[in-house]
């Protein structure tokens, strides 16, 4: 996971180069980012060819479309779509090419914990039955104001079973968890 293509100027995170290795590892080629951000990790994965799709929402979406200070070229801008709102209203878009994978990137522990069922379950339905989430595994000096829960390893693992088969299960380099889980049911064409 540590050889993931960086942008010129750019640095890759161990969440960066977690995400990027279930993405190019299993050829999927249009994925959804729950709670984008700036949209980072989608315009970092089409800027160097990893997807042809990407679609990112988020409640606080800084349309800056800019990793630091990188701006995408104009053909990778056209495989991004990003919505600024909540994470539910992701099931009402419509890819033009449908979703291969939803993913989260340190999203979950900024949930209320009552919400994080419905959110691996919808994760797993927009990407039509598969699913990858990324979250710390310690307690943070974020916790309370801005992680409304925290997530034990053994807790987070129970999580994704509730949901699926887990395909692969661990941690990022910088001891973040991380989770990819196959949901069992018929999905979106």
């Amino acid at each position: 996971m540590d050889n993931v293509p960086v942008l010129v100027g750019d640095t890759a995170t161990s969440e960066d180069s977690c995400v990027h290795a279930v993405v190019e590892s299993r050829g999927l080629r249009s994925i959804c980012d729950l709670g984008c951000g700036d949209g980072r990790n989608l315009i970092h994965l089409a800027s160097v060819g990893a997807i042809d799709f990407g679609f990112g929402v988020d409640a606080e979406l800084h349309q800056t479309f800019e990793i630091g200070n990188i701006k995408p070229l104009p053909a990778v801008r056209l495989k991004l779509a990003f919505h600024k709102g909540d994470w539910r209203e992701a099931e009402q878009f419509v890819p033009p090419i449908p979703f291969q994978l939803c993913y989260s990137n340190n999203v979950l522990e900024h949930l209320p914990a009552e919400d994080a069922d419905e959110f691996i379950a919808a994760s797993i339905r927009i990407g039509n039955g598969l699913a990858f989430h990324v979250l710390p595994i310690e307690k943070t000096h974020w916790d309370g104001k801005y992680h409304l829960a925290s997530w034990p390893i053994a807790d987070y693992r129970a999580l994704l079973e509730r949901h699926g088969e887990i395909l692969d299960f661990g941690q990022c380099g910088n001891g973040n968890m991380v989770g990819l889980v196959k949901g069992s049911g018929r999905w979106r064409e």
